[in-house]
């Protein structure tokens, strides 16, 4: 459609660590599996705090590896296995040793892996906050989960908002895209 790719685009439009990371979650060799080996996640979580908290500077290439490549059910034994060996969960860990777009796109990784429904309820409340609506953000967030988990994504919305997502979007939109984005917050999810 543009006549070039997106690899291409990311290597020409970010560098270093971010670059690199961006272009293994482009390669898209995550393992699909939902396999879990407990041993193999105590391992990933020693290596991370090696890569990071345990010494001066940060082995990025680590954080980049184990979270592109491991499917979602191993990192979250992966995550539960570094809070204990650590006593502080890898989203401190992220934040402690990296920053800018790297530290920010290895936070959204985490935390759609961690809690996806929290996750996405984040999103969907960014999209409707302050002055204006983010329209793409709002539009995306539900097309992509109302067929998933879209109810959880509504309790977890409540949960941590105190006010409901048909709320917001009634007072954040109108007409006919307020009626078609309610029925689709609505309806139940199906089985993909």
């Amino acid at each position: 459609m543009h006549n070039r790719s997106i690899e291409q685009d990311v290597h020409d439009d970010t560098s270093g660590d971010y670059r690199n990371l961006l272009k293994s979650l482009l390669a898209a060799n995550r393992d699909e599996s939902n396999r879990i080996n407990v041993e193999e996640a105590k391992a990933d979580a020693t290596a991370l705090f090696k890569a990071g908290a345990d010494k001066i500077g940060t082995d990025e290439d680590v954080f980049i590896k184990i979270l592109t490549t491991r499917n979602f059910s191993q990192l979250r034994i992966v995550f539960d296995s570094y809070e204990k060996m650590c006593d502080h969960d890898i989203v401190h860990a992220v934040k402690a040793e990296t920053s800018f777009n790297f530290k920010k796109c290895l936070l959204t990784i985490v935390e759609s892996i961690q809690n996806p429904p929290k996750y996405y309820a984040k999103r969907l409340f960014e999209s409707m906050d302050g002055v204006g609506t983010n329209e793409d953000q709002l539009i995306r967030m539900v097309l992509t989960r109302c067929d998933i988990d879209m109810p959880q994504i509504r309790e977890q919305y409540r949960a941590v908002y105190k006010k409901t997502l048909e709320r917001d979007i009634s007072g954040d939109t109108s007409g006919h895209f307020k009626r078609l984005l309610k029925k689709l917050i609505e309806k139940p999810a199906t089985a993909i």
